[in-house]
C-alpha cells in the first residue's frame, strides 16, 4: 500500500512544473487574454479548498489543492450510511421437525478514505475533467447478519439453513460433499449466523465531471456533479461464518437472498455518482 502511494504521488508530481491551476474558478477563463490574467506561474498548492461530497459512496469530506495548470489533488473520506434490509431464514431439523425463522439484516458498511487527482483536459475550459485515483478501507463493505434475539433464542439448536446447491466437490468441517449436494449451513456455536460481503480493501477509480460557480457572484463557492467506477477487483465474495463463499462454492439460493446475492456477483465495479460543494479555503 505504501508503494503504491508513493508511486502516484510520483507521478502526480511529475508533471507539476507546468502552469498552475488554482482549484478556485474552474469556469474561468474563456479566452487566451482572460486566462493569462487570471493563473500565475510557480504558485503550487497557494490555494486550498474544502468540499463536501453526496452520492452513492455516501456523505464525504475532502480538501483539494492545485499542482499545476491542468491537475488539483483531493483527498477525504467517505462515510456510507448504514442503509438496511429486513428478512427471514428458515431454520429447520428435519429429525426433530424443527421450523423456525431467524430474523436477518442486510446492512451496507462501506467507509473508504480516497486519494484522486481531477484532470483538466481543456486549456480554456475548466468546467470538464477527468478523475483518476484510489479509495482504501476496510475490505467488508456489506453484511448480512441474525438479530441477537434470534442468536439467543436458537443458540444450541441442532438445526441448519438451507442456502443452495454446492458447485463443486468440496470437504466442510471434515465432511465431503459433491457437485450438487444441498448446503446446509449451521449457525455458529452462540446461535448467530454472519455472512460478510467483501472486496479488495485498494479499490482503484476513475470517472469524469463538470463544475462550476456554485453562485454567480462568488468565485470561492463551487458545485459539480461527477460520475464513474469504483473497481473492486473482480467479483465480490459472500464468506459465510463456516467457510463457505456463497458467490463461488454454492448456487440456487433461497429466493429471498437470491436477488442480493446474485446482485453481488455481477457488480464487478460500483458505480459512483455524486455532487460536490466546496469553498476555497484561502
Amino acid at each position: 500500500m505504501k508503494w503504491i502511494v508513493i508511486w502516484f504521488l510520483a507521478c502526480v508530481a511529475d508533471i507539476a512544473n507546468a502552469q498552475y491551476v488554482p482549484a478556485v474558478q474552474p469556469d474561468l477563463p474563456i479566452n487566451k487574454h482572460s486566462y493569462e490574467q487570471y493563473w500565475h506561474k510557480k504558485n503550487l498548492f497557494k490555494h486550498m479548498e474544502l468540499g463536501l461530497t453526496l452520492g452513492s459512496t455516501g456523505i464525504g469530506i475532502d480538501l483539494a489543492a492545485p499542482l499545476c495548470e491542468f491537475l488539483q489533488v483531493r483527498a477525504g473520506y467517505d462515510y456510507m450510511f448504514p442503509f438496511q434490509k429486513k428478512f427471514h431464514l428458515l431454520l429447520q431439523n428435519e429429525e426433530s421437525s424443527l421450523e423456525a425463522y431467524y430474523d436477518m439484516t442486510a446492512k451496507l458498511t462501506m467507509g473508504n478514505a480516497k486519494l484522486l487527482a481531477d484532470i483538466y483536459p481543456f486549456k480554456y475550459n475548466k468546467s470538464w475533467h477527468i478523475t483518476v485515483g484510489f479509495y482504501y478501507g476496510p475490505s467488508q463493505v456489506a453484511k448480512l447478519e441474525s438479530s441477537s434475539e434470534s442468536a439467543n433464542t436458537y443458540a444450541g439448536e441442532v438445526g441448519y439453513v438451507q442456502l443452495g446447491k454446492f458447485t463443486h466437490d468440496i470437504d466442510l468441517n471434515g465432511v465431503s460433499y459433491s457437485k450438487g449436494d444441498d448446503y446446509h449451513m449451521k449457525p455458529a456455536d452462540d446461535g448467530s449466523i454472519l455472512i460478510k460481503t467483501c472486496t479488495n480493501a485498494l479499490k482503484p477509480y476513475l470517472g469524469f465531471g463538470y463544475g462550476g460557480r456554485l453562485f454567480p457572484s462568488r468565485y470561492d463557492w463551487k458545485v459539480s456533479v461527477e460520475c464513474g467506477a469504483m473497481f473492486w477487483g473482480g467479483k465480490p465474495s459472500q464468506n459465510v461464518h463456516d467457510g463457505i463463499n456463497l458467490c463461488k462454492d454454492v448456487d440456487d439460493y433461497p429466493s429471498n437472498i437470491d436477488t442480493y446475492i446474485k446482485w453481488c456477483n455481477y457488480l464487478l465495479v460500483y458505480p459512483v455518482l455524486s455532487v460536490r460543494i466546496s469553498k476555497m479555503l484561502f
